[in-house]
């Protein structure tokens, strides 16, 4: 079994028991000094050969979840390629889309997967501004604009 199909399991696992912090594990994206695994990079590897979208909403249960988890795996065959301003528009993605599927969901048992994607959002944010050398932190800045403009819009 491949270790993008056994991915794709565990996602299903998680989602289908609802286990918020199994499925923050899951989404966790390697930034930082955080390293990247060779399953990580296998499954990486694999998402550059497919659609990462197409390929999840065929093998994950949850459609709108399959969404998510094909964003996520779009930020993480561009971090193995170090495209960070590639990554950070697919969390960027990955992030919005969990959020309106909690809107949706309306439980808190997504809440930490949500959490852990903001601050990998914001990790990649941070990663590309130094990629392209912006002083201005314009994609932290827009990072932050983003995680706030979600939190007041609900209120």
């Amino acid at each position: 079994m491949s270790e993008l199909h056994v991915y794709m399991s565990s996602v299903n696992n998680a989602v289908a028991r609802q286990n918020g912090k199994g499925l923050a594990l899951l989404l966790a994206i390697p930034v930082g000094k955080v390293p990247i695994s060779k399953s990580m990079i296998q499954i990486a590897n694999r998402t550059t050969v497919l659609n990462p979208i197409t390929y999840c909403a065929s093998n994950i249960a949850d459609k709108e979840m399959a969404g998510i988890i094909g964003r996520r795996l779009s930020a993480l065959a561009s971090i193995v390629q170090s495209d960070w301003t590639n990554a950070y528009q697919h969390q960027l993605g990955a992030y919005n889309a969990l959020l309106d599927y909690f809107k949706d969901d309306a439980s808190y048992w997504i809440i930490p997967a949500l959490t852990k994607v903001m601050n990998d959002l914001r990790l990649l944010a941070t990663q590309s501004d130094i990629e392209l050398k912006r002083r201005d932190n314009e994609f932290l800045k827009d990072a932050s604009d983003e995680t706030h403009k979600q939190f007041h819009y609900g209120s």
